[in-house]
């Protein structure tokens, strides 16, 4: 298969398309059944950071950094799940 570059990035088609999965939500990981930033309230959703547009409330589980959690505690439902994991 031969490289595509879109966005001055170099990807395998067949690989992106089967890592993730643009839905209604947001972008859908199903490997790892998650979706990343995702724009509705999803089961279980990875923050990259805790921005208004990224940090939205609604979903049950959440997984993002350290100061991230701090920060999308305030911002999302108390009985939510927040789990903070450096990377």
């Amino acid at each position: 298969m031969q490289p595509d570059r879109r966005n001055g990035a170099w990807f395998n088609r067949a690989m992106s398309a089967d890592l993730l999965q643009l839905t209604p939500a947001g972008l859908y990981c199903p490997a790892g059944d998650f979706y990343i930033d995702p724009w509705r309230p999803v089961d279980r959703a990875v923050i990259t950071h805790a921005h208004a547009d990224h940090a939205r409330p609604g979903s049950r589980r959440y997984l993002t950094t350290p100061n991230g959690a701090r920060v999308l505690a305030a911002r999302v439902d108390t009985n939510a799940h927040i789990r903070a994991q450096p990377f």
